[in-house]
C-alpha cells in the first residue's frame, strides 16, 4: 500500500480537535448565556411577566389614546372582550379616565429564579 497526497492520513486528528473546539465554544456559551434557546427562554420570560404599572397606548400622530368601550362587550371564543376606540377620556384635573389605562394579562406561568 503506498501513500500519496490523495490519501488522508492526520484528518482524524484534525477532525478531532475540531469537535472539541466546537465543543468548548458551546459550553462557554452556555455558562455566559449566549444559546439562542436560552435568549429565546429569557426574552419570553421578560415578556410574559406580570406588569398594574398601569398601561396607556397613545397614538401619536392623531394624539388620542386607546379606550375600552365598556358598552360593547361581546362574547367571542376566547372569553368576554370589550371593544376598542380611540378616543382621549380625561377627567377635570387633566388626568386620563380608567377608560384609557390598561393592564398587561397573561394566564401563562412564568419560572422564576431562585
Amino acid at each position: 500500500m503506498t501513500y500519496n497526497n490523495s490519501v488522508l492520513v492526520g484528518n482524524w486528528s484534525e477532525e478531532r480537535l475540531t469537535n472539541e473546539y466546537e465543543f468548548k465554544l458551546f459550553l462557554r456559551k452556555r455558562e455566559r448565556r449566549e444559546l439562542l434557546l436560552q435568549k429565546s427562554r429569557t426574552l419570553f420570560s421578560n415578556l410574559l411577566k406580570e406588569t398594574g404599572a398601569r398601561l396607556i397606548i397613545k397614538n401619536l400622530v392623531a394624539d388620542k389614546s386607546l379606550c375600552v368601550m365598556y358598552q360593547n362587550w361581546m362574547q367571542t371564543f376566547f372569553g368576554a372582550e370589550c371593544g376598542v376606540n380611540c378616543a382621549n377620556y380625561i377627567d377635570i384635573h387633566g388626568r386620563n379616565t380608567a377608560e384609557n389605562i390598561f393592564t398587561l394579562v397573561s394566564d401563562v406561568e412564568t419560572k422564576t429564579k431562585n
